[in-house]
């Protein structure tokens, strides 16, 4: 039986890898999504609303995962330019998360990508 399983195990690794998933990329976007999860899981926890004080609207939900997420994109970008595409990814996850959010609180799309563009002209 430990045979038969080791035979699907092999077989089960050689289609993961002709598939690509074992490449760089994939597992780089595999890796920026798990750290993104580890944000939201982090910013979720209760103690942040009983201890802290922090209220449960979105708007705080959504500052306590920006917070993690500029604590870990700051870590990235000590890291230099092996972690570029990591940090790009990870933002993306991010980005994507958020814009549900934003959604999902009735908060017009054209102004949010407004605000978006103005932000991104302060850079």
């Amino acid at each position: 039986n430990k045979i038969d399983s080791n035979e699907n195990s092999r077989k089960k690794n050689f289609w993961l890898r002709l598939s690509g998933y074992y490449g760089s990329s994939s597992t780089r976007i595999r890796n920026s999504e798990a750290m993104y999860r580890t944000c939201t899981e982090a910013a979720s926890r209760k103690t942040w609303h009983t201890n802290c004080m922090i209220g449960y609207d979105w708007k705080s939900k959504l500052l306590l995962r920006t917070l993690y997420v500029w604590l870990v994109n700051k870590r990235l970008v000590q890291e230099g330019k092996p972690f570029k595409k990591h940090q790009q990814v990870f933002f993306n996850e991010f980005w994507g998360d958020t814009r549900v959010h934003i959604r999902n609180a009735g908060v017009d799309e054209l102004l949010n990508d407004k605000n978006l563009k103005i932000a991104q002209q302060c850079r």
